[in-house]
């Protein structure tokens, strides 16, 4: 059959990182290291709270912009850890998950052919997003310092690509970033947003790994740095905090007058996210103390035990600052392409990675491959012990 679909998907294809956990279903000794798919046991309050919900008759359509008490439990939670003072009545909307916070924010704030810039290595939900909108991705990538372990801006770099594009409309930062694990600093932010008023763009924060932060790193929200609310976007969820990435639960906080407009696309194109689910959440959080330190301690010793034997077989890893992915130089493999070196490990030691040119646009991807450590800790110290027969090659 010719079918012929809208050209704004013509180029969209099967992420890498879908390709890797389907081969890596076929191996006998497989271990899913390339999918950021947290495997975490569920704690005993959440499903309690959801089986409550479900008996109190939270089972019907929310408001648009969800449950008031989500609302309230997420304000309050932005004020106390991310020094946001957000209006639950009038600017915070619960979404579709992260992922679907961002979706509505660009289908409704841009015309086709605005431009958007990522940094680069970017999230590749982010970047095929943009696509299929009929937007424009433009990459600025980041320069990785080996000595330092730091992932550096070219702020002279990001400023011409303003000048030359005028089609720029928005930046996006994913703080703490999958897929390497950079958390943006508070000097970055301020520069960036001197870029910004400038040029009267808007900035997109993605910050769905807030609370997955190692060693002496801080978490800094970029609405926190700048007065100036009517261009910021700051888009967070649940999925990594109470490892329920199927739940589909995340927010979207902004000015009035964009959350009203984007109320009414979330209300057209998800109706609401489910009502149980919403009310679940909202008991949890509005417990808790808002830090959520355990998981700091959790996958700061998944990220140790994995940079250990990576250090250990000559994969140098890129030791993430925060979120649960680190970027390993594969260069002692001597394969042609990241592609080649992920195919490669996973054939010889079950464990699957992501090709590095999943998140770049540049060459510079063909020398990474990237791992995802959130797994239980047996299971990951089962993958670093399959991962040791590469010391063999």
């Amino acid at each position: 059959m010719n079918i012929k679909f809208n050209r704004h998907i013509n180029n969209l294809k099967q992420s890498d990182i879908r390709r890797m956990s389907i081969e890596c279903a076929k191996h006998p000794q497989g271990i899913n290291l390339s999918q950021g798919i947290c495997d975490l046991e569920l704690s005993e309050q959440l499903i309690s709270a959801v089986d409550k919900a479900i008996r109190d008759g939270y089972n019907i359509y929310t408001r648009y912009d969800g449950l008031d008490e989500l609302r309230t439990a997420v304000a309050r939670k932005l004020k106390i850890y991310n020094q946001l003072d957000y209006n639950q009545e009038k600017e915070i909307l619960i979404t579709n998950g992260s992922t679907g916070g961002f979706y509505i924010a660009l289908a409704g704030l841009f015309e086709k052919g605005d431009s958007i810039i990522l940094f680069e290595p970017y999230y590749g939900y982010h970047y095929n997003t943009i696509l299929s909108l009929g937007l424009n991705p433009i990459t600025c990538e980041l320069n990785y310092n080996d000595k330092k372990n730091q992932w550096l801006i070219n702020f002279e770099k990001l400023s011409e690509l303003i000048e030359k594009n005028k089609t720029v409309k928005a930046i996006v930062i994913n703080t703490p970033a999958n897929p390497n694990g950079k958390i943006f600093s508070k000097e970055e932010i301020k520069k960036i947003f001197e870029i910004l008023e400038k040029n009267d763009i808007f900035l997109i924060t993605d910050e769905i790994y807030e609370y997955i932060i190692f060693d002496n790193n801080e978490h800094i929200s970029p609405a926190a740095v700048s007065a100036n609310k009517e261009k910021v976007l700051t888009i967070g969820g649940f999925s990594k905090t109470f490892s329920i990435t199927g739940w589909r639960l995340g927010y979207l906080c902004a000015c009035e007058e964009i959350i009203t407009k984007l109320g009414i696309l979330n209300d057209l194109i998800y109706i609401c996210a489910p009502a149980p689910l919403q009310k679940a959440v909202a008991d949890i959080l509005i417990q808790s103390d808002c830090t959520f330190k355990e998981l700091k301690d959790f996958y700061q010793n998944n990220r140790d035990i994995l940079v250990n034997t990576l250090n250990e077989i000559g994969l140098t890893p890129c030791v993430p600052e925060g979120a649960y992915y680190l970027l390993a130089d594969i260069s002692k493999l001597n394969c042609k392409n990241s592609r080649q070196a992920a195919d490669m490990i996973l054939q010889n030691t079950g464990v699957a990675t992501v090709p590095g040119s999943a998140f770049f646009n540049t060459k510079s991807g063909e020398r990474f491959v990237r791992f995802c450590f959130a797994k239980k800790k047996d299971i990951l110290l089962r993958a670093c012990e399959q991962l040791k027969k590469l010391s063999f090659f």
